[in-house]
């Protein structure tokens, strides 16, 4: 489609200046302005093209590795840039054993797992990725903000980092809406050479009294983005900054998510790292949710940091930017052009008709200005056809151009002028006939399309004002008509008060006085429901209610279907 439509603008040829290239004196290419302009507007298309696939590969590879997303709670700042990457972790053990990294070391390994959920939040993991980490002494090298953090592990020591932390999590955040990530720490009864979480078992004992300290203190503090949840000392800086404030992440557009302050409850379980049992209760906050769980043969769980996109964002989903986009922009990139030259069609197409009808007019009063040849006059016989008697053959152009002898025999000054030749128009007929077809095809229908979108435009915009106003009208109207509905329906249907006298009547006609039960509730409910639409508020999803009721035809079916007797003693 793009070369016919380009092999036509060549063939238009709006522009009929030659333009030839030459070599060594012999020429080597030859065109006129607009096939110039074809061939550039091709290798356009095709440059552009190529940058957009250029630009597509780019994307898909930022889709790809745009995966962490974790908030900083310290700072001023609320808005995490997806496209910085890496992360920050900061765990505390201090509170649990006072060793150095070294004896650490030999009774401790390190897991970091995470764990997608199903949408439905019904806790069905559909992928875990769990890899054992190294951990380091942190310092304020390992953060983004080292004048913020240099005082803060001075001052707490114990905190680890961990010591690689690139390509670390495989996640994809844009596809899940219930994400968790863990920290494990996996204790093992003798030393970590040779055990396992799974096989800690068959690890040689390790004297406790190695060990010094207790569980007295408060749970590993799980920290992301360069911030300290330390036990102590968290309460203070959420509860006064951030609560009942919302995050802001940068993705397309800005999305909100809720943070939370939550209470939870931990228990550390009988180990044989223990002398005795320890049951600890105490609260921790994070973000929106914290499950935990433990298990008493291998390892105690610290914090589970769960973040859930609210109800709000349930159809953020990462954006998938194929092959299809770039062909829409070129799309859009071509359509750019089309219009251009249109107009450029439209421009030269009016200049060719006017000098055409120009030339017209011109030989048209030169013809009849031309003095019409006078009685006697005849024309010149040919000589090779004296004694023919068939007439002369008459030339099938303009009848300005036929030529008239003049007659020898009549006077000087009766005879015809001498013919004045009309200057021809640089623009020929035969030569921008193309031109004019163009202008044709292509100014005028889009001359017509913009006037009629435009009708188009104005006429859907009263039309929505209309029906929005009446649309409003309609619903004041409904609210009230129903309000009354109701409060007619309530004082109409009443339910009979049937009395027992000497037993009779104990329960007269109980099919229908059921009846009348179900068919007074029904109208109140549908009643109800009216209102709730007209009110705007959304039906239930196994709603089957009509938007507009007839109330006088269910009055009519409750009214027939069960008449009180007048005069009987049993009714009041």
């Amino acid at each position: 489609m793009l070369s016919k439509w380009t092999g036509f603008l060549k063939t238009a040829d709006l522009f009929p200046t030659p333009v030839s290239l030459t070599f060594k004196g012999e020429t080597t290419f030859k065109t006129k302005v607009g096939g110039v302009f074809s061939i550039a507007l091709v290798i356009l298309f095709i440059v552009g093209f190529i940058l957009e696939l250029i630009d597509v590969a780019k994307r898909e590879r930022m889709e790809t590795t745009r995966n962490e997303i974790f908030f900083d709670l310290l700072t001023t700042n609320n808005t995490y840039n997806l496209y910085e990457g890496g992360f920050d972790i900061a765990f505390a053990t201090s509170n649990f054993w006072n060793l150095t990294i070294e004896q650490e070391k030999k009774f401790i390994q390190w897991d970091i797992a995470e764990v997608r959920y199903s949408r439905d939040y019904d806790n069905n993991v559909i992928n875990e990725f769990r890899t054992s980490i190294d951990v380091v002494e942190c310092n304020s090298s390992h953060f983004r903000l080292p004048d913020e953090t240099e005082n803060f592990f001075e001052q707490n020591k114990g905190y680890r980092c961990l010591k690689k932390r690139d390509n670390l999590l495989k996640g994809n955040w844009f596809n899940l809406e219930y994400y968790t990530l863990e920290i494990k720490a996996n204790y093992c009864v003798g030393t970590v050479k040779n055990c396992t979480s799974s096989n800690s078992a068959d690890c040689t004992c390790h004297s406790l009294s190695e060990i010094e300290g207790n569980v007295t203190g408060s749970i590993l503090s799980f920290v992301h983005s360069h911030s300290f949840l330390d036990f102590d000392d968290i309460k203070t800086p959420i509860k006064r900054k951030f609560e009942d404030r919302r995050f802001r992440l940068t993705y397309g557009e800005l999305i909100d998510y809720g943070l939370h302050i939550v209470k939870s409850e931990y228990t550390l379980y009988d180990n044989p790292i223990w002398s005795s049992q320890v049951t600890k209760q105490g609260e921790f906050y994070s973000l929106d949710q914290i499950s935990q769980t433990s298990d008493p043969r291998l390892h105690i769980t610290p914090i589970f940091i769960e973040l859930k996109m609210s109800s709000k964002v349930n159809n953020l989903e990462r954006r998938v930017y194929s092959i299809y986009d770039a062909l829409g922009n070129l799309g859009g990139f071509i359509g750019i052009f089309q219009i251009i030259f249109a107009f450029m069609a439209g421009y030269f197409g009016s200049k060719i008709y006017y000098h055409e009808l120009m030339n017209h007019i011109m030989e048209v009063s030169n013809s009849t200005e031309a003095k019409k040849p006078k009685f006697g006059s005849q024309r010149e016989l040919q000589p090779d056809k004296v004694n023919d008697c068939s007439p002369s053959p008459i030339s099938t152009n303009d009848h300005a151009n036929i030529s008239i002898p003049d007659n020898p025999y009549l006077p000087e000054q009766d005879k015809a002028p001498p013919k004045q030749e009309v200057e021809k128009s640089p623009y020929d007929k035969e030569r921008y006939s193309s031109k004019f077809l163009c202008a044709d095809i292509l100014f005028l229908p889009l001359l017509s399309r913009i006037f009629s979108c435009c009708v188009k435009w104005q006429r859907r915009r009263k039309l929505n004002i209309y029906m929005s106003e009446k649309e409003a009208v309609n619903k004041k109207l409904d609210v009230e008509r129903i309000l009354k509905s109701i409060e007619k329906t309530q004082k109409e249907i009443k339910r009979p008060k049937i009395f027992a006298q000497e037993g009779i009547y104990k329960n007269p006609m109980p099919q229908e006085e059921s009846k009348v039960r179900q068919n007074s509730a029904r109208i109140i409910e549908l009643s109800e429901r009216s209102y709730e639409i007209a009110s705007g508020i959304p039906p239930p999803l196994t709603s089957r209610m009509p938007y507009r009721l007839d109330f006088s035809k269910a009055q009519n079916r409750l009214s027939n279907s069960y008449v009180l007797p007048q005069n009987d003693p049993s009714f009041e």
